[in-house]
């Protein structure tokens, strides 16, 4: 194929005497060497002349002709192959599977090539835009709100490490705008997030790894009696730590800055009975208190003084 082959004859009777050559003829086979693979982009169109992808070398190529074949949902406009050579191919967008397409080359004496070329859609990745996580007032709720470029059905996926221990649903429908209540956080943390998407061909995809923190909620935590009186009926059994967000990390140090007390996993009001990690009261003197969120965020310090 692809090659012009030259030929002359000669006549043999039964005696085996031979006629002189005949006049030369030459004819040649259409070669087809169309890609194995074409992308198109679902919605788009790509367009190809096939003369570009044929070798016949004993004839122009307004004599070839090209029929197709095999294609079942793309798009295939031939209306003008056979005067300029365009083919039109058109994705839809409703298409996710290759289609198998037979380009047959044929010239004027009927000798033909067979070309098949795998048509692969390219989806379109989604594009995520617009992305704004507004905190509430209580530091304890936050709305989260972004676009996408196509109808997706998104989830929105959170947590205080990229392992996202908590996941909600955003929308029963396919859309562009969407948005979702994040209800409980911790305040003064930092959340991971990242938002999970399934286009409308069933095609998922993913935003970038991206975080958000929520505040402190401007005087909620409270740090009483200051200083304490061990065993003084108005100071109570001990020093109370109260409106803790939840996993709320503790650690007391005495004045040279070795550790005394600590206690992890706190939430609510938490009270100190002046004792060490070992359950023996601590003497008097001036103390240090350190809060810190359970992402190790510090929530607030200062210090203690313990009077017995």
């Amino acid at each position: 194929k692809g090659v012009r082959y030259y030929y002359r004859i000669k006549a043999v009777n039964s005696g085996g005497q031979k006629s002189e050559f005949s006049d030369e003829v030459s004819a040649a086979i259409p070669r087809v060497y169309f890609p194995v693979t074409l992308n198109i982009t679902r919605s788009h169109s790509k367009t190809l002349n096939f003369y570009d992808y044929t070798d016949d070398p004993d004839s122009p190529d307004n004599t070839l002709t090209c029929t197709i074949s095999g294609y079942n949902k793309i798009i295939v406009d031939s209306s003008t192959t056979n005067q300029n050579g365009i083919i039109k191919l058109t994705m839809p967008n409703s298409i996710n599977t290759d289609e198998i397409l037979k380009f047959t080359v044929m010239d004027a004496d009927s000798f033909y090539d067979v070309g098949e070329v795998t048509i692969h859609p390219v989806i379109d990745d989604v594009v995520y835009s617009d992305i704004k996580i507004q905190v509430a007032a209580n530091c304890t709720t936050a709305t989260a709100r972004w676009n996408t470029n196509v109808l997706t059905t998104d989830v929105f996926h959170y947590g205080v490490s990229t392992n996202y221990s908590t996941e909600k649903q955003v929308d029963t429908q396919p859309a562009m705008t969407h948005e979702i209540l994040l209800d409980p956080l911790d305040q003064g943390t930092t959340y991971y997030f990242q938002i999970t998407s399934t286009d409308t061909n069933n095609s998922n995809f993913s935003s970038n790894d991206s975080t958000f923190e929520t505040c402190i909620l401007s005087g909620a935590i409270n740090i009483f009696p200051i200083p304490f009186r061990v065993g003084h009926p108005e100071d109570g059994p001990g020093i109370h730590f109260t409106n803790l967000p939840e996993g709320t990390h503790l650690s007391i140090f005495d004045a040279l800055g070795d550790p005394v007390y600590t206690r992890n996993g706190l939430k609510g009001n938490f009270l100190w009975d002046a004792k060490n990690n070992q359950q023996k009261a601590v003497h008097t003197g001036v103390y240090f208190y350190v809060l810190k969120t359970k992402s190790g965020k510090k929530l607030v310090s200062d210090k203690l003084i313990i009077i017995r």
